[in-house]
């Protein structure tokens, strides 16, 4: 892997201020703005409002609205990068340009200078005291970006392409593939977060906490403005690469010397999808079933403050399935890379912190 070296410089300055009061003895509301001035993007003014109402003594509802605003970095502008990949269909090596959109090859692709992208995010849930002293919350967001700044699929470089770029005068070089980033597409996030946790009183001064959180996502393409920009594996990293659902059970024991935690995490099945535009017999999507992974933790306050602990992650040595598409077995992956809890198996620890 090669990469250009150089200096990019870039400087910005902002000014926020948050608001917040009782409106009522009931409702609170929210007003913060943002006001961000980049020397080399512009200035941006964002906003958000917010605001609670108590329907009664265990419940209530909530709300927010709000924009954003993020310009691309100075590596995304700016990045020229070459790697060497194995081609999955071949085995055989293939040289892939990252180039920046101001380059002469990604131009003739389509790349132009990036813009800023912007979002408008709002959300909106209940909060409910429940009896016996259960906490419950309830939200929903949705998230739309325009403009996303995104790395773009693959392009390759065809010999019809090397003529053309000669023909302006521009030395195509000896890559297979190209890509850049980009302001090609926009995006949609949705989802639904659930949380419970309760916290008991035990002998002395010891306390156990439960808390049950689940939250699920929806991510999906919504505009596309270069199809060569985002491909079909592309889609399908935006919309089913990460687990939609996902959630966590957790007990947290503290008492006078010892305490201790027990985690139980879920993940949702994901797919791994092959850069192939069409799938073949020995480089496929693979979709990967949902797994659960379990943590323990336990620890000792000795009376200098000083505490030490002992945990393990994955206690059972949880691993994905194994990866059975032929492309990747013959590069020495048997799990798939892209894990959202990875492929290490049980890891031990041993951890000591002192308070002055």
């Amino acid at each position: 892997m090669s990469r250009r070296r150089g200096n990019q410089v870039r400087s910005n300055w902002a000014a926020y201020t948050d608001l917040e009061t009782d409106v009522i003895a009931r409702l609170t509301l929210g007003v913060a703005v943002r006001y961000e001035d980049f020397s080399d993007f512009g200035n941006t003014f964002n906003g958000k409002v917010s605001g609670r109402f108590e329907l009664n003594k265990r419940a209530a509802v909530r709300a927010s609205a709000n924009t954003g605003f993020r310009a691309p970095t100075p590596g995304q502008s700016n990045i020229t990068e070459v790697a060497t990949n194995i081609d999955p269909l071949t085995g055989g090596l293939l040289l892939v340009a990252t180039l920046p959109p101001t380059n002469a090859i990604g131009q003739f692709y389509g790349a132009r200078s990036l813009t800023p992208e912007k979002s408008v995010n709002w959300s909106g849930g209940l909060v409910f005291n429940l009896l016996d002293g259960y906490a419950l919350t309830l939200d929903y967001f949705d998230i739309r970006v325009e403009d996303r700044i995104a790395l773009t699929s693959r392009i390759p470089v065809t010999a019809a392409d090397r003529a053309g770029l000669t023909a302006r005068g521009v030395d195509p070089g000896d890559f297979q593939s190209v890509r850049f980033f980009g302001n090609f597409f926009d995006s949609r996030t949705r989802g639904v977060d659930v949380v419970v946790a309760k916290t008991w009183a035990l002998s002395g001064a010891s306390r156990l906490g439960a808390t049950a959180a689940f939250n699920h996502t929806r991510n999906k393409v919504t505009d596309v403005r270069d199809a060569r920009a985002i491909d079909r594996e592309r889609r399908i990293e935006i919309s089913d690469f990460n687990p939609r659902g996902r959630g966590n059970f957790a007990l947290d024991y503290g008492g006078r010397r010892w305490q201790g935690r027990a985690v139980v995490s879920y993940y949702g099945r994901w797919t791994d999808a092959v850069p192939n535009a069409v799938p073949t017999a020995v480089s496929f999507d693979q979709t990967f079933p949902a797994e659960s992974l379990v943590d323990l933790e336990a620890g000792y306050r000795f009376a200098g403050k000083l505490t030490l602990s002992v945990g393990a992650e994955n206690v059972f040595n949880t691993y994905p399935d194994e990866d059975l598409r032929l492309s990747q077995r013959n590069n020495g992956l048997v799990y798939p890379q892209f894990s959202p809890f990875g492929f290490s198996g049980r890891f031990f620890y041993l951890r000591a912190a002192a308070k002055f």
